[in-house]
C-alpha cells in the first residue's frame, strides 16, 4: 500500500481509501501514509476520509498518521482540519497535529505553534512542537530555540530544539552547535547538533565531524557524524566516507549511515520510478531486499 502511494499512482487512491476504512490497523496506518504522499489538495474525497479517520479511528497511530498526511497534502481544506484539531485535541495527539500543521507552512500557523510551545510545560510535547516549528520554517521561534539549546535543562528536549535550528538553517547557531558537538556530554544532544550542522550546510565542520566519526565514540555519535557529512553536500567528504566503508572495524550501523551520506552526495539525475518506493524508508533495511531491487530486469 505504501509503495503505491510513493509511486504517485493517484488512480490507486480509491483502493487505498477502502483500505483506510476497512483494513487491519497496520493496513490502515499504511494507507494514511500512502495517501499523504499520493494525494493533492484537489483530492477532496481523500482529505475528507483522512479527517474522518483522524477523528474516529479506533487506533491512535492511524489518527496520528492521518494528521501528518493532511499536512503533506496541504491546501485550505486540510489546513482547516488541522487548525481545528490543534486547538482541540489533548496532549497525546497534539504532537502529530503540530507536525502536520508545520508541514503546511503559513505564518499564522507558525504563530499558533510557537504560542503553544511557550505555554506547555511537558517537554515531550514541546519536543514535537520544536520540530514542527523547524519544519514550518518559522523564524520568529529562533530566539526561544537558541535559548533552550544554550541552557542546562533536559538534554533530550534540547536535542530536539537543536534539530529545529538545523531545519531552520540558522547560520547564527553554527558556533553553539559546534560547541555542543565538541564539549557536550549527552549523546542525544551531540547527535542532534551534528545533524543540525549538516542541515545548515556547515562545510567548515567537516574536519570536526570526521573526528567525531573516530572509533573512540559511540555508534550513535559516529553514525550522526557521517550522516551529517552527507547532509552538508560538500563532495570533499567523499574520501572520509569511503574510509569509513573500507574500515573492517566499523559496525554495519555506522556503515549504513555512511552509504546514505554518499547517496546524498551522489548523482542528482532522476532515478528510475521504482526507486520512489524507498523514500523515507529505514536505510538500515536488510541488504537482501536492496540487492533484489537493484537486480530487477
Amino acid at each position: 500500500v505504501i509503495s503505491l502511494g510513493r509511486l504517485g499512482y493517484r488512480a490507486a487512491n480509491p483502493i487505498i481509501l477502502q483500505f483506510l476504512e476497512k483494513g487491519s490497523f497496520n493496513v490502515r496506518r499504511s494507507s494514511a501514509i500512502a495517501l499523504g504522499v499520493a494525494a493533492s489538495p484537489a483530492d477532496k474525497d481523500v482529505i475528507q476520509a483522512l479527517a474522518k479517520a483522524a477523528e474516529s479511528d479506533a487506533d491512535l497511530m492511524v489518527k496520528n498518521f492521518c494528521y501528518v498526511a493532511l499536512g503533506r497534502i496541504g491546501g485550505a481544506d486540510a489546513e482547516k482540519v488541522l487548525v481545528k484539531a490543534f486547538k482541540e485535541v489533548n496532549l497525546t495527539r497534539l504532537p502529530f497535529v503540530a507536525i502536520g500543521l508545520g508541514l503546511l507552512g503559513n505564518a499564522a500557523n507558525g504563530d499558533l505553534i510557537l504560542q503553544r510551545f511557550k505555554s506547555i510545560r511537558d517537554n515531550s510535547t514541546r519536543s514535537a512542537l520544536a520540530l514542527a516549528l523547524g519544519l514550518h520554517g518559522h523564524k520568529p521561534a529562533l530566539g526561544e530555540l537558541r535559548k533552550i539549546v544554550d541552557g542546562k535543562g533536559d538534554p533530550i528536549f534540547r536535542s530536539y530544539c537543536a534539530q529545529a535550528l538545523g531545519l531552520l538553517k540558522d547560520a547564527d547557531s553554527i558556533e553553539r552547535l559546534r560547541k555542543t558537538c565538541t564539549e557536550g556530554n549527552d549523546v542525544e544532544l551531540i547527535r542532534s547538533s551534528a545533524i543540525a550542522l549538516g542541515l545548515i550546510g556547515d562545510s567548515e565542520a567537516l574536519e570536526m565531524l570526521k573526528g567525531m566519526a573516530d572509533a573512540k565514540n559511540s555508534d550513535i555519535v559516529r553514525s550522526s557524524a557521517v550522516y551529517a557529512m552527507g547532509l552538508i553536500g560538500d563532495r570533499n567528504a567523499i574520501g572520509s566516507l569511503n574510509e569509513v566503508l573500507d574500515d573492517e572495524s566499523v559496525t554495519r550501523q555506522v556503515k549504513s549511515y555512511a552509504v546514505t551520506a554518499l547517496g546524498l552526495l551522489g548523482d542528482e539525475s532522476p532515478a528510475p520510478a521504482v526507486s520512489k518506493i524507498t523514500r523515507n524508508s529505514n536505510y538500515t533495511i536488510m541488504e537482501t531486499y536492496l540487492y533484489e531491487l537493484f537486480n530487477i530486469n
